[in-house]
């Protein structure tokens, strides 16, 4: 049978008495090394022109299809609603949103023309604040329902309430810089 880490310990968990946590954490390891290598991946190129134009919509349609990667195992950790592993994969997949928006806003542009580069910055800093979004919804999960609602206070959730009021400063500059 190819069961995976989930589905062995709802079968044989509860019934053998093993703790949730074992499988949150290799959950959360295998979502960890697959946030690595999701986070290597950048919008740069060396090509010129169309060419890298193409080359960057290549690179990012790519980073975006593989959000899955880290997203599926940190995903199935949090599901194991564990105490110590959910607040850590929930930060995690706010980090991976993050890293995304990061990757956006570090791209290649390739214009020489001061007025082109000013106009693919504003493009640029339009498609921000989904990421943002995305990623401040996670963020909020670890400050509002684990921190005020539960009363948990750990590293993650610290982390969750500093990341989000990076992105709400982000999110103000970026409009600053389109001059709004």
């Amino acid at each position: 049978s190819d069961l995976g880490i989930t589905e062995l310990h709802k079968a044989f968990g509860e019934k053998y008495g093993i703790n949730p946590d074992y499988a949150a954490e290799a959950h959360y390891i295998l979502g960890e090394r697959a946030f690595e290598v999701f986070s290597r991946s950048d919008l740069k190129t060396s090509q010129k022109g169309k060419a890298g134009k193409k080359d960057i919509e290549n690179r990012l349609k790519e980073k975006r299809e593989s959000l899955k990667g880290p997203l599926d195992p940190f995903a199935k950790c949090i599901a194991l609603q564990t105490d110590k592993w959910t607040p850590r994969a929930t930060f995690m997949c706010g980090e991976i949103f993050w890293n995304l928006m990061e990757t956006v806003k570090e791209q290649t542009i390739l214009e020489k023309d001061p007025s082109q580069i000013a106009y693919t910055k504003v493009k640029i800093n339009e498609v921000l604040p989904q990421y943002f979004d995305k990623a401040m919804e996670y963020y909020f999960i670890n400050v509002d329902k684990f921190s005020n609602k539960m009363g948990v206070k750990n590293e993650w959730i610290d982390r969750s309430a500093e990341k989000f009021a990076q992105a709400w400063y982000m999110i103000g500059f970026s409009h600053v810089e389109n001059g709004e």
